[in-house]
């Protein structure tokens, strides 16, 4: 009994992870993924994403030529979580009159989102050489309206950005709720 056990058991952790590689991911690529970008396996846009563009995405991640240079692979990455991610959204939209792209689930967060979706996300929705994702922003913490205003008038390479006060507390939100 105990050996059909676990051979049940042993066939069922291959199967799923003969379904990861079989997806282009692999434990690892989750790892890096997770790490970086904060997207985890059942994140909407690694649930709804090709075959194609999955093993696309694994390349990139474990592509030799820069695998040990952190910037270019991380840019290479984060364009193509980006490339996905846009499509998702527009995917989304047709089906959903009014909203850009999927809501999050926090939804006091929503207003934010759509804050970050409009006036940020091309470069911080996954990040780039010079301005971190909203998911390394979030690891920083702290992200008050106060901070976030200063940040946006000091150090922001698209300053002057114009944003109301409540809309700079409304993206903190946003900032913030990724770091739950």
């Amino acid at each position: 009994m105990m050996r059909i056990s676990l051979s049940i058991v042993l066939g069922l952790a291959l199967l799923s992870l003969g379904t990861a590689f079989a997806a282009g991911l692999t434990p690892a690529d989750y790892r890096y993924l997770k790490s970086e970008f904060g997207v985890q396996e059942g994140d909407e846009i690694i649930a709804n994403m090709s075959p194609i563009d999955a093993q696309e995405l694994h390349n990139l991640i474990n592509d030799p030529a820069w695998r040990d240079y952190k910037g270019v692979r991380h840019d290479n990455v984060a364009d193509r979580l980006f490339s996905i991610h846009m499509r998702e959204c527009q995917t989304w939209a047709q089906s959903h009159p009014e909203q850009d792209c999927p809501p999050v689930a926090d939804k006091e967060a929503e207003p934010g989102h759509q804050i970050a979706n409009r006036e940020c996300s091309a470069c911080h929705l996954f990040g780039t050489t010079a301005a971190p994702s909203f998911y390394q922003l979030a690891r920083q913490g702290g992200w008050t309206a106060e901070k976030l205003g200063n940040a946006l008038k000091q150090g922001h390479q698209m300053s002057p950005m114009r944003l109301e006060p409540d809309q700079v507390g409304e993206l903190a939100t946003y900032i913030e709720s990724l770091n739950k």
